[in-house]
């Protein structure tokens, strides 16, 4: 059974919007620190920035991590797993050092070095999760952990963490692979829902309505 670490707000004391899941992070104790303030996380923060699920040789699933932060990482000891309720799959063999602002690419030959092993893993190309969790030299969790699911992919085709305007990440497929560096964005079809009507006011009798915005220039739907 693996350790609990319950949840804290980001800022202690002060934490505007309790019902924003990005206000709160895991404790830095196990089981939490009741009746103080928790103690700040000296883990630094790493992202799953950009994964690639469906594959066909010569191209391998990957998994991309990155390090926002203004000071290197080591991610040796940490975890990758397909499960999230099996953090301990794939050990990030150490030292293994993320640079300030940079990226480092896992592939299958690293996750899934030994086909049939319990701690081996692929992605599954008709949708699954990835996520990666802190860890000790020990092999013993230390509370952090990034990761997301994700539906089907399109062979060839990555998912990429994107910052909606609300400030919540979403993993749209991408443009572009771009593994080992930044994401290029969000793949956008020719045809995106642009406006919606479904809550008429009393006495309109005007039917509820979506409106579509065909995005190619000198073409009309």
């Amino acid at each position: 059974m693996e350790p609990a670490f319950p949840w804290f707000p980001s800022i202690p004391i002060l934490n505007p919007d309790p019902n924003n899941p990005l206000n709160w992070r895991a404790s830095t104790v196990i089981g939490g620190s009741p009746g103080a303030d928790d103690p700040a996380s000296g883990i630094g923060r790493i992202l799953i920035n950009e994964v690639l699920t469906h594959t066909d040789l010569p191209q391998l699933d990957s998994i991309e991590l990155f390090n926002p932060n203004t000071t290197n990482v080591d991610v040796g000891n940490w975890y990758l797993t397909d499960q999230r309720t099996v953090p301990q799959k794939f050990r990030v063999p150490a030292p293994k050092v993320i640079p300030a602002g940079g990226y480092v690419v896992f592939t299958e030959n690293d996750f899934n070095a030994g086909p049939g092993s319990t701690n081996g893993f692929r992605l599954d190309s008709h949708g699954e999760e990835v996520y990666l969790y802190s860890a000790d030299a020990n092999g013993n969790l230390t509370g952090y952990s990034d990761g997301f699911s994700f539906g089907a992919a399109q062979n060839g085709v990555s998912f990429g963490r994107y910052v909606i305007s609300t400030g919540e990440a979403q993993y749209p497929a991408q443009i572009l692979n771009t593994l080992g560096a930044a994401n290029a964005g969000p793949r956008v079809g020719p045809v995106v829902i642009n406006e919606i009507r479904y809550h008429p006011a009393p006495g309109d009798e005007r039917v509820h309505r979506a409106e579509k915005h065909h995005q190619r220039a000198g073409e009309t739907l």
